[in-house]
């Protein structure tokens, strides 16, 4: 049987008598008819309320009142926060354009109390996801929310108001870019705040969805160009965008695919049914509709850098995962697909230009330049190190365990080992630099969860050092994990993973002095720190292990839990 190609271009249809010409028009239309999936239901209207956030209602006294309106903020309020989230967080994702989301913000606040469901959603996103962020050193967020519980009691009224939205566009079958947008953000914050749950998984389902409904899969397929019907209707920076949130999705459902859990060793976009070029090597301010065709080379240093270097990345881990699908059936499979994803990491490493790495003297320069442009590329970069070397340390952190019994695992010690303090150096010198943003902000997302797996690393590999080598040790250890301090209690997944690594070498004996004597205290007021020390020894002497290979010292571990703790994608 041929399958006969349905594309009719406008050439083949003046060759038809008129009457014909009209019926073939009239035929597809009525095919595309009968699928309403084209994205072009009006979006509906959200009576908004703007009032200061000091005075806006808690959640519980919503749901008992059964709120029909959704709080904004006022508009000066508004202006903290979307500011705030332009110059210090859109990085994360970079699927807002800066220019336009403030743009958009002066149209919504000069419009009547009847907003369109599309910016509404995008914009309680935004306010939820900075107040998640909330630091006490940020000045201009210290004056909207006094205290941190205030900030989450907030972030968490507008998220819920976010999705009561998007559930009755979900029912209306409404899509628009700036409903995506909020909901990739929302998704984001689930992953970020939350962890690899259910819910995480679902929000990026819908998206995926709704991009779909919305045509960005295919946006640059050239007979979408000739059929308007079918295409997504966006053009110049609002394509891009497209492009930006569609890829966005794209490395976050094949980065899963590495993750341990259901969905390990499977993925839900294929590169095949796709037509998506990568976004432009081009900062925000140098988007325009005239620029959609060209943009820096992949190498010159731009705020979007990090992002395509993500997506080199989960390229390079989609074809692990196609070499060797479903590898966690066997362990010699799952190491071996290990093996192949760190060989893509090595890769991007040596093949990065220069420009881009985290160098040994000049590595801090652009923080002390006074250009708050050499400030977001040198946090792209750190940001960039960070995902990298934790993605190293993630992948070998089993195996540094095994390389006790097998020599055949030292690769993965030393590798982790290595990864883990190129990330904890460059999280001090980091602290050390004065660059007007505040470092503990920094310690978000991806960069968080890599600087867990670095001390993870290191506390793993205590448990299992000889006696003569465990004060030097404990001292580099007790470095990196004042600094990890200052994140347990932003994030659940990352304090409950603290307390397992802190139970786990108190039941080794191997938890530092200083600490232990402090009886579980919390650990506050740290003054500067030292790096940390590079001369310690890496060799030592594995643990003794029974005819089977069996390591009794290691039967307390919490290994389960600490995945889940670490099973967060790394964008």
């Amino acid at each position: 049987m041929v399958a006969l190609t349905p594309d009719i271009t406008p050439e083949n249809h003046q060759q038809l008598p008129p009457v014909l010409q009209k019926l073939t028009e009239d035929a597809f239309s009525i095919n595309r008819s009968l699928f309403k999936n084209n994205g072009a239901t009006p979006i509906h209207d959200v009576p908004v309320h703007k009032c200061p956030i000091g005075l806006q209602p808690s959640l519980d006294s919503q749901f008992k009142g059964h709120a029909t309106f959704v709080c904004f903020p006022t508009s000066d309020e508004a202006q903290v926060l979307v500011n705030n989230y332009s110059e210090e967080l859109n990085y994360m994702s970079y699927i807002v354009h800066g220019p336009s989301l403030k743009k958009r913000l002066i149209e919504v606040y000069n419009c009547g109390p009847q907003i369109s469901a599309g910016p509404v959603v995008l914009l309680l996103a935004i306010f939820a996801f900075v107040a998640r962020t909330w630091q006490h050193d940020d000045a201009g967020l210290a004056k909207l929310f006094p205290i941190y519980a205030r900030a989450q009691a907030q972030a968490n009224s507008w998220t819920v108001a976010a999705f009561n939205i998007l559930e009755q566009c979900h029912r209306n079958s409404e899509v628009s870019l700036e409903l995506v947008q909020g909901l990739s953000i929302l998704n984001l914050a689930t992953f970020y705040f939350d962890g690899l749950t259910s819910h995480g998984s679902t929000t990026l389902a819908q998206s995926i969805a709704m991009c779909r409904q919305l045509g960005l899969h295919r946006i640059d397929h050239p007979s979408d160009k000739a059929c308007p019907q079918d295409n997504s209707g966006l053009h110049g920076v609002s394509a891009e965008v497209g492009r930006r949130v569609w890829w966005r999705l794209v490395t976050l459902d094949w980065m899963l695919a590495t993750c341990p859990g259901p969905q390990r060793g499977t993925y839900s976009i294929n590169p095949l049914h796709m037509a998506v070029r990568k976004p432009l090597n081009l900062d925000d301010e140098d988007l325009t509709d005239a620029s959609e065709s060209s943009g820096q080379a992949p190498g010159e240093p731009t705020t979007m850098f990090c992002f395509l270097e993500r997506i080199r990345l989960s390229e390079k881990m989609r074809v692990a995962i196609d070499n060797n699908p479903l590898a966690a059936i066997s362990s010699s499979a799952s190491y071996q697909q290990a093996l192949d994803i760190d060989a893509a990491i090595a890769s991007i490493l040596q093949d990065m230009p220069h420009s881009l790495l985290l160098g040994t003297k000049d590595w801090s320069a652009p923080f002390d330049t006074r250009s708050c442009y050499s400030v977001k590329i040198a946090l792209q970069r750190h940001s960039l190190h960070s995902l990298l070397h934790g993605q190293r340390c993630r992948l070998h952190l089993p195996y540094l365990i095994r390389s006790a019994a097998e020599p055949s695992y030292g690769h993965s010690r030393r590798v982790a080992l290595e990864s883990a303090r190129s990330i904890i150096d460059a999280e001090v010198r980091l602290k050390a630099c004065r660059h007007g943003t505040s470092s503990a902000r920094l310690m978000l997302g991806g960069v968080l969860f890599s600087y867990f797996c670095a001390v993870a690393v290191l506390a793993l590999d205590l448990c299992l050092t000889m006696q003569e080598e465990i004060k030097a040790k404990q001292h580099e250890f007790e470095q990196a994990w004042r600094i990890l301090e200052e994140a347990r209690g932003k994030v659940s997944m990352i304090a409950e993973g603290m307390q397992i690594l802190e139970v786990t070498m108190r039941k080794h004996d191997v938890w530092p002095l200083a600490e232990t004597q402090q009886h579980d205290a919390e650990i506050v007021g740290y003054g500067p720190m030292a790096s940390p020390n590079p001369a310690i020894q890496q060799d030592y002497v594995p643990f003794a292990a029974d005819p089977e290979g069996h390591v009794p010292q290691l039967d307390d571990m919490d290994w389960d839990v600490l995945r889940w703790v670490m099973d967060v994608p790394f964008l």
